[in-house]
């Protein structure tokens, strides 16, 4: 006996043996090569309500029209040490500390739910508690990795200048 899953719209797909294509709530197939997001639809700008796009093989979305990206909290700090491998623990450790924001808050694009403004490396974001998403609009990225590096470089230089004074001959 064959066993089906009723979807919203009445919709019957069959259970075990072959394999059912991803349908979204309310019918049709899902679009991005069928890479569900969350549960059933697929993330979307919360600028401009735009399908999320995925890049690569990584949970990295790309908004097609405002160029915002959604990144989970574990890649970028993996994105900062690929773009300046030479930080250290201390600086990645602060950047990646979010502090409160007055911004307005936005819907997470995963979940729907209000996202937190906070501000990562001085630069104003939006964080999902639940899903542990950050968004960035255009360019925010970019700017959160060159403060991280300008932050490495004062400390660097800070201990450069120490060591320089107590070892000096």
């Amino acid at each position: 006996m064959q066993r089906f899953l009723t979807c919203p719209g009445s919709r019957r797909l069959p259970l075990g043996g072959t394999r059912p294509r991803a349908v979204r709530f309310g019918g049709g197939p899902l679009s991005s090569k069928g890479t569900v997001a969350y549960r059933d639809r697929l993330p979307v700008c919360p600028r401009c309500s735009v399908e999320l796009l995925r890049r690569q093989r990584r949970d990295i979305w790309r908004c097609p029209r405002c160029s915002g990206t959604q990144l989970a909290a574990a890649e970028v700090e993996r994105r900062l040490r690929l773009l300046a491998p030479e930080i250290s623990d201390d600086v990645v450790r602060d950047v990646m500390t979010a502090r409160r924001s007055r911004a307005a808050a936005i819907a997470c694009p995963m979940c729907g739910r209000p996202m937190q403004p906070v501000a990562l490396g001085g630069v104003r974001v939006g964080r999902c508690n639940a899903d542990d998403q950050i968004w960035f609009d255009a360019s925010e990225l970019d700017r959160v990795v060159e403060l991280a590096g300008a932050r490495h470089q004062r400390q660097r230089s800070w201990i450069a200048r120490l060591f320089s004074h107590l070892f000096a001959s």
